[in-house]
């Protein structure tokens, strides 16, 4: 499988995320259009990633994370302090640790096999062990508003009988700010729904939920509809008068976390809230040694590694490029370095939105559940395994991991029938930038925003289908 040629003229920096392909299909995923599919899951190798690691596995007096080891250096593990740096904290060690460790890994053998992470607690070292999965948002998400006040007006003729087209809405407010157009739809989170207006009654939809279209409900959060009818009875014979009423109504949006997620905390996690994974928490005070499987991507045939491979420039507090910084969507009120779609700060109208879990997480904890040490895992995919050879071979040296998108080093491969294709056959984290997504306020009152930047959000999430 690779990735649409040259031709396409991919450019994360310019921000095109590119929606149709050279060959005319359409990924709506916003990241862009593969040229083949990925293969069937029946054709994927049952057996779990072999490789090297970094001299702690079976290591009894170590707090690591390791890949188990066999022949061939298929994958190397290290601490993010350097390439012949441990992935492990002595049980002899005083005071709390607290590393990141990396796995780096060929990217077609990471999308094609499971990859085990094998981890181990000494005994006496740990009371209790936390561990927490990598998962993102796969679909835009957001709260959704949480006061709805709209007027829906009847008009009656001199017979006292209603006026033939004579029922109309108009909303008043959404959240306390009147929009530019009644029936709410320049609202950029809920947009009314004329064709269910009745003389009582009236629906919103919140631009989040898009089971309409065979997606999920990505739309959270409680609110209440005010519905005011107003009977005009102004033109009634002999006069007669008109009356209000207004009646709440609570309503929930219906989102579920579960359709919304990515990652192997959606696929391999057994332990969720409300969709959202939980930290599984194992006594160990007698020691521990298990592996956690990651399961590879090919088999849900997501023709992308963002799935498993969860390193981004920055990972783990390293010093990076400021590729993925951004700031609050609407208000500017938070800012982080993660991919949007692992912290997406707020969404469309500045409500917050929790981030997820960027590593694989192990906490050593104590008798009274704090935290002693910790260890986070990111791993990196290699697009080319020349230069994991290299890398390998150099002991760290060499560190060309990605290749074929701008700004990657890198555009043709040298293999059979790669001449003029890109060496970046699986998309990962550092393929998506997220470059000028902040929400632009436009004059006023009423509170308004920039739509076209606004509706850009929606672009930054994977939408892999799972």
């Amino acid at each position: 499988m690779k990735i649409v040629q040259l031709i396409c003229a991919l450019s994360i920096y310019s921000l095109l995320i590119i929606t149709t392909g050279c060959n005319g299909k359409v990924n709506e995923s916003g990241f862009g259009s593969i040229a083949v599919p990925p293969p069937p899951a029946a054709a994927i190798p049952p057996s779990v990633l072999p490789g090297t690691s970094n001299g702690l596995l079976d290591d009894a007096s170590f707090f690591y994370v390791g890949v188990d080891t066999s022949v061939g250096a298929i994958a190397h593990v290290h601490s993010t302090l350097g390439f012949n740096t441990n992935c492990g904290i002595n049980k002899s060690d005083t005071g709390n640790k607290d590393i990141a460790c990396i796995v780096e890994i060929p990217e077609g053998d990471l999308y094609l096999k499971d990859l085990e992470l094998k981890f181990n607690a000494p005994p006496g070292m740990c009371r209790y062990m936390d561990r927490r999965p990598y998962w993102f948002y796969n679909h835009e998400v957001g709260q959704g508003p949480r006061t709805i006040n709209v007027t829906i007006t009847n008009v009656y003729n001199a017979s006292g009988d209603l006026t033939p087209g004579g029922t109309s809405q108009t909303c008043t407010t959404i959240d306390g700010v009147g929009p530019a157009d009644p029936g709410c739809d320049s609202h950029s989170e809920a947009t009314s729904s004329p064709a269910s207006l009745t003389s009582t009654s009236t629906s919103f939809k919140c631009i989040y939920d898009r089971t309409a279209a065979g997606g999920p409900n990505c739309c959270f959060g409680a609110y209440t509809l005010n519905t005011t009818v107003f009977e005009d009875r102004s033109a009634v014979v002999p006069a007669t008068p008109s009356t209000s009423t207004t009646t709440p109504s609570l309503g929930n949006w219906g989102g579920d976390y579960a359709t919304c997620i990515g990652g192997p905390g959606k696929t391999d996690w057994t332990s969720h809230s409300s969709g959202i994974p939980n930290p599984v928490t194992s006594y160990t005070e007698a020691g521990i040694t298990d592996k956690q499987i990651i399961t590879a991507a090919g088999k849900f045939a997501l023709g992308s590694n963002v799935h498993g491979a969860n390193y981004y420039s920055g990972a783990g507090g390293v010093a990076g490029s400021a590729d993925h910084t951004h700031t609050g969507f609407v208000g500017n009120l938070s800012s982080s370095n993660r991919p949007y779609f692992m912290a997406p700060i707020n969404d469309r109208s500045g409500s917050g939105i929790s981030q997820t879990q960027d590593s694989f997480e192990f906490q050593c904890l104590d008798s009274a559940y704090e935290v002693k040490h910790r260890i986070r895992v990111y791993v990196r995919e290699w697009d080319t395994y020349p230069d994991y050879l290299a890398y390998v071979s150099s002991q760290g040296v060499a560190v060309v991991p990605d290749r074929g998108l701008s700004p990657e080093p890198g555009t043709n491969c040298n293999a059979i029938a790669n001449v003029g294709y890109l060496c970046n056959d699986f998309y990962d984290n550092d393929d998506f930038l997220n470059l000028a997504l902040i929400g632009t306020a436009l004059p006023g009152p009423p509170l308004r925003y920039d739509m076209s930047v606004i509706t850009k959000r929606v672009s930054y999430f994977p939408g892999l289908s799972y």
